[in-house]
């Protein structure tokens, strides 16, 4: 048997690309942890768990494999505030492939860079972390739209749901394409003018947010600076 599983691997290394070579190996070394898990640990996780993690670590995986390599100028990243007559909507959320777990935060800021609203929610049986970030998206606009912020930019670190909701020809026809469908139908009910991505350094109010929201038991909505975002919403505002 281990002679057949070698062939194969061998086949596979002369004939794949090096990038599906990479995930393969990524995904079956995800394989073996879970088979170890079970006989040294007790571990006895369904197929579909089994599977879903794997997932999320593979999207990972591509997700960091795609950043560029080689010695660059580090630029520096901040938050930028909106045009006057528009506001900026940050949003972020996270994510936590073991428990499926995660969290939405988000803030609404002026010209001034003056807060005008956030909020922050726990979220649970996720899928992955693009997961995450479209859900706090949708719920970052319900809540806008709701309180008639007019005029905005919406701003995400998640390069890839950026470029979707971005996209104007292109369907998303994946697991999450109906939640993207929702997005942009908030998004033109609340007048959202542009979905703009940032580094994370330029997102850090909402990434607060995000992560403090896993601990939360319920939503949490705020129309002043709460203690936990007072740092970084003064970082933010120097940069205005």
């Amino acid at each position: 048997m281990a002679d057949v599983v070698l062939i194969w691997l061998d086949k596979c290394v002369q004939q794949l690309p090096l990038t599906q070579l990479g995930e393969l190996l990524f995904s079956l070394w995800g394989i073996w942890k879970e088979r170890n898990d079970r006989i040294w640990n007790q571990k006895q996780r369904v197929a579909g768990d089994v599977s879903v993690g794997l997932v999320s670590r593979l999207q990972e995986f591509r997700f960091h494999n795609l950043l560029p390599s080689g010695p660059r100028r580090q630029l520096r990243v901040v938050w930028r505030a909106p045009p006057v007559g528009l506001v900026k909507i940050n949003v972020d959320g996270s994510f936590h492939h073991v428990t499926r777990k995660g969290g939405l935060g988000f803030v609404v800021r002026d010209a001034n860079g003056i807060m005008l609203g956030g909020g922050a929610s726990q979220l649970i049986g996720l899928i992955s972390l693009e997961h995450a970030e479209i859900l706090a998206c949708k719920a970052t606009l319900e809540f806008a739209l709701q309180h008639g912020f007019g005029p905005a930019i919406l701003e995400t670190d998640a390069m890839k749901v950026q470029r979707q909701l971005s996209s104007e020809v292109s369907a998303n026809t994946s697991l999450l394409g109906r939640l993207y469908d929702d997005v942009m139908a908030l998004g033109a009910a609340q007048g959202v003018l542009h979905v703009s991505h940032v580094g994370r350094q330029g997102n850090m109010v909402a990434h607060v947010l995000a992560n403090h929201a896993c601990s939360l038991r319920q939503a949490g909505f705020f129309f002043s600076v709460p203690v936990l975002l007072q740092a970084a919403i003064a970082a933010d505002v120097c940069t205005v």
